[in-house]
């Protein structure tokens, strides 16, 4: 990693060049190609690139809470935002919470197949990490759901021989901007 960022951003050589033929030139670790822009039948390449998100978001964040009493409660967030929000999802037990889950309106479901007990708090970050009591347990199960602009429903769920018994918050940023 040290050596390909060195590579990436140190005072080297640039990483890619259009050079005066029209030709692509990739210099990386220990790897130099030229790629025929003319006829790309001639090389072949795969290339990734990372972008950083193109949206602006609001400074003031949005969030939406219930206290749920059974399976199946539902809780109402409202995105001001002009695109998808991805929230971050707290989770409070009360009393025992076996395999809690959220789903959207499209089924699309987040998960846990764990336990959590009284006073711990469960967290599914934007990523589909789960946190709990600020733990680091891995990914979630499902998919990380993202919130469309306007209202949108989303279920609690957990297994059969759960409590049912916690706080849903959920809390994102506001898309502002598509550029």
């Amino acid at each position: 990693y040290l050596k390909f960022r060195k590579e990436m951003f140190g005072s080297g050589s640039k990483i890619l060049k259009l050079n005066p033929n029209r030709q692509l030139n990739i210099t990386g670790l220990r790897f130099e190609d030229n790629l025929d822009m003319k006829d790309a039948s001639k090389t072949s390449l795969t290339l990734t690139l990372f972008a950083a998100d193109p949206l602006e978001y609001s400074a003031l964040a949005s969030t939406a809470q219930i206290t749920v009493i059974d399976q199946g409660d539902q809780v109402t967030l409202t995105n001001s935002g002009e695109a998808p929000a991805i929230p971050e999802w707290e989770i409070t037990a009360q009393d025992q919470i076996i395999a809690p889950s959220i789903t959207d309106p499209d089924g699309n479901k987040l998960g846990w197949a764990g336990a959590i007990d009284a006073g711990d708090v469960l967290i599914f970050r934007k990523d589909g990490v789960v946190i709990i009591n600020g733990m680091n347990l891995g990914n979630s199960s499902g998919s990380v759901l993202r919130i469309e602009p306007g209202s949108t429903i989303i279920t609690y769920n957990d297994d059969v021989n759960s409590s049912h018994s916690c706080t849903l918050k959920a809390k994102w940023n506001p898309p502002l901007s598509v550029t």
